[in-house]
C-alpha cells in the first residue's frame, strides 16, 4: 500500500487536488510551488469558430497541455493516460504500478462514490476522479486517497467501481526535474504574456461579439443544465486561473508591493468574469439571453480593456 495523504487547494478541481496530492508525496517540498503550473493561467485561449455553441471554442487542449507540461518540468511528473472499456484492465495495471511504488489515478461516476454528496442520487452523472494506493483482491476492496475530498486510506469496493467506471485513469512516469529557476521561468513566460496581449485583447473581444449574437442557451446546452456545459465550466477555467495567477504572484513577489497590487487587480479580474458568468445563468434562467446580452457584453468588453491595461502598465 502507498502512504499518500491528500492536499486540497481552494481554487483546485478534483484533478488539479489529486496532482498536487501525488507532487507533494513525491518531492516533499513547499507545497504552494505547485502554483507554478499556472504560469499560463492568466490567458483567454478563446477562438471563434462555431456561432452556436461558444463553449466550443476554448482551446481546452491548448490549457491542459501546458499545464501538463509545467507538472513534468518543474516536478518530474510525467501523466500517461489510460482509455478503456474495461475496468478489470485498469484494476490489474493499477496493482502492478503499486508494487513499484507508483499510484494510479481512476475517474468514476459521483453517484458511485461513497463519500460524495451525489453518491445514490439516480440520473447524476458527474465524473470525479480519486488515486488508487493498494487494490485487495481477496476482499474485493480498493484503498484510495481523495485530495478534493481530504478523504486517505478511504475503502471502496470493487462494485462501486465496476458500476462507476468513466473509461479513464491515469498513470504517471517520474522523471528528473528540468534544471532552470521557476522564477526566471515565470518571468520568460509573463512577457510572452505582455508581448501577446494583442491577441489575448482581441479573443475577449470575439467572445464578446459572439455572445451579442446569441439568440438563446438552447444549443450550449445540449440537455444538460447550464451549470455543466462547456460555457460555464470554460468561465470557470477563466475565473479560478486568475485566482491561482494571483496566489502565484504572491508566492513569488511576497515582498514587492507593486507585483502585490497586481496580483490584487488579477483577483479583481476573476471576479470581472465571475459576474459575467453569473449573467450567463441568470439569461438561462430568465430564457431570454437577448434582455441582457447588452449588459453581459458590455462587461466583457470592460474586463477585456481592464486586462489589456494592466498588461501594458507592467514593468520588468
Amino acid at each position: 500500500m502507498l502512504d499518500i495523504k491528500p492536499f486540497h487547494f481552494e481554487e483546485n478541481t478534483c484533478i488539479e487536488d489529486n496532482d498536487v496530492t501525488i507532487v507533494n508525496w513525491l518531492i516533499h517540498s513547499n507545497i504552494n510551488n505547485i502554483l507554478y503550473c499556472y504560469q499560463d493561467a492568466w490567458s483567454f485561449p478563446y477562438k471563434s469558430q462555431n456561432a452556436t455553441i461558444l463553449g466550443e471554442n476554448f482551446m481546452d487542449q491548448f490549457i491542459e497541455n501546458n499545464y501538463q507540461q509545467r507538472l513534468r518540468d518543474l516536478f518530474g511528473l510525467e501523466c500517461k493516460y489510460i482509455y478503456t472499456d474495461n475496468v478489470e484492465q485498469v484494476l490489474t495495471l493499477a496493482d502492478i504500478e503499486i508494487k513499484k511504488g507508483k499510484p494510479t489515478k481512476i475517474m468514476l461516476k459521483t453517484n458511485c462514490i461513497p463519500w460524495s454528496e451525489y453518491y445514490g442520487t439516480p440520473n447524476i452523472e458527474f465524473l470525479h476522479e480519486f488515486i488508487i494506493t493498494d487494490v485487495d483482491y481477496n476482499n474485493s476492496l480498493i484503498t484510495i486517497t481523495d485530495g478534493y475530498y481530504g478523504q486517505y486510506k478511504r475503502l471502496i469496493k470493487f462494485l462501486n467501481v465496476r458500476e462507476g467506471y468513466a473509461k479513464q485513469a491515469i498513470q504517471f512516469n517520474f522523471h528528473s526535474k528540468a534544471n532552470h529557476s521557476m522564477k526566471d521561468n515565470f518571468l520568460r513566460i509573463l512577457q510572452e504574456l505582455i508581448s501577446n496581449k494583442d491577441n489575448t485583447y482581441n479573443n475577449m473581444l470575439d467572445f464578446a461579439n459572439d455572445i451579442k449574437k446569441l439568440d438563446n442557451l438552447e444549443q450550449e446546452k445540449c440537455q444538460v443544465v447550464f451549470v455543466d456545459t462547456k460555457l460555464y465550466r470554460n468561465l470557470n477555467r477563466i475565473i479560478m486561473g486568475r485566482m491561482k495567477y494571483a496566489l502565484l504572484l504572491k508566492l513569488i513577489y511576497n515582498q514587492d508591493e507593486i507585483f502585490c497590487k497586481l496580483a490584487d487587480e488579477v483577483q479583481k479580474c476573476a471576479a470581472n468574469w465571475k459576474r459575467i458568468q453569473h449573467l450567463l445563468v441568470k439569461a438561462d434562467i430568465m430564457k431570454d439571453i437577448k434582455r441582457i446580452c447588452d449588459r453581459i457584453e458590455s462587461n466583457i468588453l470592460q474586463a477585456a480593456q481592464k486586462e489589456y491595461t494592466m498588461l501594458n502598465n507592467i514593468i520588468l
